[in-house]
This record gives C-alpha cells, structure tokens and sequence, in this order.
C-alpha cells in the first residue's frame, strides 16, 4: 500500500479518461482501488464512480467495474 503509487495511478486514470482512453483507464482506477479503496477519503471509489458517470450505466466497461467494485465493497 504505497500512497504514491495509488495517487499516481488515480492521475492517470483520470488523465486516460479524460483522453477517452477508457479501458486503460479504468484498468488504472481499477488497480488504485484494489491497493487502497480508502486512500484520501476514498479516492479510488470516487474516481471509478466519475468513470461509471462519463460512460453511463449501459456501457460494458460500467457494468464490468460496478460489479467489481461492488465486490470489494462487500469483501
């Protein structure tokens, strides 16, 4: 659980979202909520949840990462 290593991979997942790079994207988002959901008052889980919001509710990749990220929620 290294803080930078999560901070960067939130940056960068924000910066390949904003790229409309959208699978990298949430691969890094994905990656940073994995290594600390709680980094930073909840980061990670904040940033998947924008993603869900640029993609929308019917997007594959929404669907992918929602139920992931209701699994670590839940572990």
């Amino acid at each position: 659980k290294n803080p930078a290593d999560v901070g960067a991979r939130l940056a960068l997942g924000r910066g390949l979202l904003a790229a409309r790079e959208f699978e990298r994207a949430f691969a890094e988002l994905w990656a940073a909520a994995q290594a600390d959901l709680a980094f930073q008052g909840g980061e990670p889980k904040k940033a998947l949840l924008e993603a869900f919001g640029v993609l929308g509710e019917e997007s594959p990749l929404t669907k992918t990462y929602r139920r992931k990220l209701s699994v670590l929620l839940c572990s």
